[in-house]
């Protein structure tokens, strides 16, 4: 079956292809390299796993750190995050997608995937559920943690101390920078921090 190459995103009958994000940092480039995620162990710190998701083809697990107890996506952020990162959808191998321009690639697609719920389906966390979430990271020794978080508050000495710990440990962490920007103190903790590759946009 032919998968549809592009959707309407505004509403305004513009259609974007699915793969504008790869395609706008060349990702093909690097697939053509063998450059795909293979081997790669990353933590999504998120809000679930969509249970329906066929995009994915290295789930290691999903595991909820909130009293919901269920990995469910219910909000939508992780299962986009997820496929930007690793979707397969469409994929035969990542070369192929590389000579394909296959529709929604993403740019690890053949990383493998842990991923970590702290927010509950209402979007609230609490540090407790990272300070768990970071220790099962450690103990499932990821190479990344992706972070769809970021707070004001860099006095949160528990969260603070154990992020220094995770890139002490050799864990690559990636944080949004917020989306208050751009005045004088709108960046967002943890991607303040030194050890921290904080990521944000240009409108």
């Amino acid at each position: 079956q032919t998968q549809p190459t592009s959707r309407d995103v505004t509403g305004r009958g513009k259609q974007t292809p699915y793969n504008f994000i790869t395609k706008a940092y060349n990702a093909s480039r690097w697939w053509s390299r063998d450059a795909t995620g293979k081997g790669l162990k990353v933590a999504v710190f998120d809000t679930g796993l969509n249970p329906r998701q066929n995009y994915l083809r290295d789930v290691v697990e999903a595991v909820d750190f909130t009293p919901e107890r269920n990995t469910a996506d219910v909000v939508g952020h992780s299962s986009f995050m997820t496929g930007v990162i690793a979707s397969r959808r469409g994929l035969d191998d990542a070369a192929g997608a590389a000579r394909r321009g296959v529709d929604c690639a993403g740019f690890a697609p053949d990383a493998s995937l842990y991923v970590l719920r702290v927010f509950t389906s209402k979007q609230a966390s609490a540090t407790d559920w990272f300070l768990e979430a970071f220790n099962h990271a450690l103990h499932r020794r990821v190479h990344l943690i992706n972070l769809a978080v970021g707070g004001p508050d860099y006095r949160d000495t528990p969260f603070v101390d154990k992020v220094s710990q995770l890139a002490a440990a050799g864990i690559t962490i990636v944080s949004g920078a917020g989306n208050s920007g751009p005045g004088w103190g709108s960046l967002m903790n943890p991607a303040d921090d030194a050890a921290v590759i904080g990521v944000a946009g240009l409108d």
